[in-house]
């Protein structure tokens, strides 16, 4: 995982914050302020790239 700007994990009803190496759980939603931009691995071989004021659920 990599990540810049302002990003926002939501885990139940308290927000985390992100630090690179870290697990997702699949209830976990993540938020791209404007300049924030994050790129996450998914298994091996996938990655996800979100770049600025997007919000999405981790269990795509």
């Amino acid at each position: 995982m990599s990540f810049g700007g302002q990003i926002t994990l939501e885990r139940g009803s308290s927000n985390k914050d992100m630090v690179v190496g870290m697990n997702l759980k699949s209830e976990d939603k993540v938020a791209t302020g404007n300049d924030g931009s994050v790129e996450l691995l998914v298994d091996d071989d996938k990655h996800i790239l979100a770049r600025e004021n997007v919000y999405g659920h981790s269990g795509f």
